[in-house]
């Protein structure tokens, strides 16, 4: 269980990197990009489709050739502290240095760094190690084994346990620890990472996943989505171990209905049912379970084209290349484009600060900076798949009409014009505009979005949640959908403490979606009517 607190013996000094420039004015979203030139591909020159993956990404990327980096390393995702230095970190060095790509100087107490480095972003790709395990010597193990067999308390094995991702971060750092972390200069910054004075510092992405084929839609779809915009709902879900975790999502609630996008949030106990009609996931965060449960379990089910979707556990990213474990694998398996995780134990106020990561995704900044600026550490357990050059919500600020002109997704690119429409006027002024956009065009979808964003208050309007709920079950011809609804007003009547009529009409709505498949769902909602106060 991700445990809630520092191990302060473990903060070790930031020495090693400079602090980031203080008080610089944020980018205009557009302008927020890393050039082709800053960027270095590594592939695994032992697995063929990992050269194929790094010469297709070059080419949809505009990468330059030479950018292109083999290593002859192992194809397994688990390698020792040992194989990553002789195998990746110090290959990696060397063709640093061989190609120009930075200068580096004896900064005397902290060692060699990096001064000057024409490189700032790494992607790794399919095939190269993922993490790295801990390792104990035979002197430590003795001593352990001695202490406990004359019951004495043990010293604690190291930490020196980290992915590859997280570990590489810190090439230009010669002398970066192995064991423990290091304060990540960039961390909350809102600001491009090419302004940031750390030239021993680089942005680490990784293009990985369950199968190569999954990779290359990856990469497909959010260049498609990049060039559209990213449109659809948020799905969020609480109810983690921690009330940090919790609070995030929340803050993540607020902030995107502001942004006009359509939230949804499960203040259940469990998470989100199997089977659940979770309709146009562009966005998905929640938490806690081992491994993949709720829509990802439906056979049908899938994430939107270009989704970024997280759920926060100590180990959803152990494996990547697996469907059906932990849940980093099996959400690109559902067609996410991009997710997050932890390859071992990060503690949780050492992983993503997901209200972070979401807030600088809206903003405009790539992927692979939404991820660094949400994670206060370095050479840790973090990893970050997907394009990291994705910009998902670059669009969101460019109003042309070619934006909104297209009949796909009408209704969220209206509710989007309608947030831009409304700023500094606060969200009922929003919801008010939404509203007249979903009579106007007789949208479901933005219906739900409004009882939703009401739903979202401590004291609710219950009137206008159900007016609106009305008006959505009337404008959706797929049973599913008017099931959703249903269950929303269900969940309405539970969080009022009517958990008997809520049965009473959830039992009702069972009878009439009987033959529907995403009935199950309703099925595991009238087992979790019991107040979550008791």
């Amino acid at each position: 269980m991700i445990a809630f607190f520092f191990r302060s013996l473990l903060w070790l000094a930031s020495g090693f990197l400079l602090a980031g420039a203080a008080g610089a004015a944020p980018l205009p979203p557009e302008q927020v990009s890393i050039p082709e030139r800053s960027v270095v591909i590594v592939y695994n020159q032992n697995l063929a489709e990992s050269r194929v993956l790094a010469e297709y990404y070059a080419e949809k990327r505009k990468i330059p050739h030479e950018q292109l980096v083999a290593l002859d390393c192992s194809q397994g995702e688990t390698i020792s502290r040992r194989e990553f230095r002789e195998t990746i970190e110090s290959p990696l060095r060397e063709t640093f240095t061989r190609e120009g790509w930075w200068r580096l100087a004896d900064t005397g107490e902290q060692g060699i760094q990096a001064t000057r480095n024409r490189i700032r972003l790494l992607v790794l790709m399919r095939g190269v190690p993922l993490r790295i395990k801990r390792e104990v010597s035979p002197e430590l193990r003795e001593t352990i084994a001695a202490a406990k067999a004359a019951g004495q308390t043990p010293p604690k094995e190291p930490l020196n346990e980290a992915s590859v991702d997280s570990e590489l971060a810190l090439l230009g750092v010669f002398a970066a620890p192995a064991e423990g972390f290091v304060k990540n200069p960039f961390f909350e910054k809102d600001e491009s990472f090419l302004k940031l004075p750390v030239a021993g510092m680089l942005l680490v992405g990784r293009l990985d996943g369950p199968s190569a084929k999954g990779v290359i839609r990856m990469i497909d779809e959010a260049l498609a989505a990049e060039e559209g915009g990213l449109w659809g709902r948020a799905w969020l879900d609480v109810g983690g171990p921690h009330k940090k975790g919790d609070v995030w999502i929340e803050e993540i609630a607020q902030r995107n209905r502001l942004e006009g996008m359509p939230v949804f949030l499960d203040r259940n106990r469990a998470t989100y049912p199997k089977q659940f009609p979770m309709r146009d996931a562009a966005l998905y965060y929640g938490w806690y379970t081992t491994h993949r449960n709720g829509p990802l379990l439906s056979p049908d089910w899938r994430f939107k084209p270009g989704a970024v979707a997280i759920h926060i556990h100590s180990f959803s990213g152990a494996t990547v290349r697996q469907a059906n474990k932990h849940w980093a694998g099996p959400i690109l398996a559902k067609g996410a484009a991009a997710t997050v995780g932890n390859v071992w134990e990060p503690y949780l106020e050492m992983t993503n600060y997901l209200h972070v990561f979401n807030d600088r995704l809206l903003k405009g900044y790539s992927l692979i900076e939404a991820s660094a600026m949400s994670v206060p550490v370095l050479s840790w357990m973090n990893v970050t798949l997907g394009d990291p050059l994705y910009r998902p919500f670059a669009k969101w600020h460019v109003l042309t009409s070619e934006v909104f002109s297209g009949s796909q997704d009408k209704a969220y690119r209206l509710a989007r014009l309608d947030a831009k429409q409304s700023e500094g006027q606060g969200w009922k002024a929003l919801q008010k505009r939404v509203a007249e956009t979903a009579r106007t065009i007789g949208s479901g979808d933005l219906f739900e979005a409004v009882a939703g964003w009401e739903l979202l208050e401590a004291a609710p309007d219950g009137e206008l949640i159900l007016r609106n709920l009305l008006q959505a079950r009337a404008r959706w011809d797929d049973p599913a959908d008017r099931l959703r609804v249903d269950l929303m007003e269900g969940d309405w009547l539970r969080r009022q403490g009517k958990t008997a009529e809520a049965g009473s009409f959830l039992g009702q709505v069972r009878s009439r979606y009987a033959e529907v498949p995403e009935v199950s769902a309703l099925d595991e909602w009238l087992g979790q009517l019991t107040p979550q106060e008791e």
